[in-house]
């Protein structure tokens, strides 16, 4: 039971730290200005018409 709590403790500590480093990320790409929020759509065979396919970012 011990082992378990200690196990999912670890787990949301790393959650929560992999979350605050990818916003720091941003905020320090954004800070140097002219950046915007976009997306890119990545590989999407032409034959798909479906909303598939779509990657959030941030451009300079």
């Amino acid at each position: 039971m011990v082992l378990a709590l200690l196990v999912s403790g670890i787990v949301v500590v790393l959650v929560l730290l992999g979350l605050f480093v990818f916003g720091l990320r941003r905020r320090l790409i954004q800070r140097s200005g002219g950046t915007f929020d976009c997306s890119l759509r990545w590989n999407v065979p032409e034959d798909e018409p479906s909303g598939k396919g779509w990657i959030y970012g941030v451009a300079r």
